[in-house]
């Protein structure tokens, strides 16, 4: 599995002012009719934990520019403090990253539990875009990487 090469995001939900978020690879598109994508999280995080309450989520992917931001969530000690300029909160209260490349404001629609993990199903419901010139973020063998 390491030897995949995967997109890079930033995975947050809430629950009034309660936020969490975490760094995912594992996110990937479901449907085009309705606009739908799978988002993969471990059940001893934060996120599970809110996440299986059905609540709205944002994924937001990754610039060559958010690798610190990408360790941050990625790990299970760190502070992942959103009151920073950097985000900003939905009419959900989710909170997402002003510069994400791309932005996928979400529903839960169905969860999945598969061994330690949770399979995330969830409704596009808005996508906001960054300039396009920003290289996205991947990681692949251990690594960060950008991908033209």
């Amino acid at each position: 599995m390491r030897n995949l090469i995967a997109g890079v995001t930033v995975v947050t939900t809430a629950a009034g002012r309660k936020a969490t978020g975490m760094t995912a690879t594992s996110v990937s598109s479901l449907s085009a009719s309705p606009p739908s994508l799978l988002v993969c999280a471990n059940q001893s995080g934060s996120f599970a934990a809110l996440i299986k309450e059905g609540r709205p989520f944002c994924v937001n992917v990754l610039s060559s520019s958010h690798v610190e931001l990408a360790k941050t969530f990625g790990s299970a000690d760190a502070n992942k403090n959103f009151d920073g300029p950097e985000w900003l909160r939905d009419h959900d209260d989710v909170p997402y990253l002003v510069e994400a490349k791309v932005r996928f404001h979400c529903k839960a629609f169905q969860i999945f539990p598969v061994a330690t993990h949770l399979i995330v199903a969830g409704t596009v419901e808005e996508v906001e875009f960054a300039a396009s010139s920003l290289k996205a973020l991947a990681y692949s063998d251990g690594r960060f990487t950008t991908v033209a």
